[in-house]
């Protein structure tokens, strides 16, 4: 399993929220525990949003919260430049 870097995260993000991403990617860009929590939570909240895929295409409003989640992470890994 390799480590994700905060470039790693940002474009795992953009594709889980273009839906072509899979559970094994997600997993294997699983961060390290050396990376900062940040990298940590945002994978946790790319790994979530592919998981739900079933339940976000049955509830907008959760599809909806899920999207501004990761482009919330998005934005604060990319501000950390």
């Amino acid at each position: 399993m390799s480590s994700a870097s905060r470039d790693e995260i940002v474009k795992l993000i953009d594709r889980a929220l273009a839906g072509k991403v899979s559970q094994e990617e997600v997993i294997n860009l699983c961060p390290s525990e050396s990376d900062p929590e940040l990298l940590g939570l945002a994978w946790h909240a790319v790994f979530h949003f592919v998981d739900d895929e079933d339940t976000r295409s049955k509830d907008p409003a959760y599809d909806a919260w899920s999207r501004a989640e990761l482009e919330r992470f998005r934005r604060k890994l990319l501000e950390r430049t």
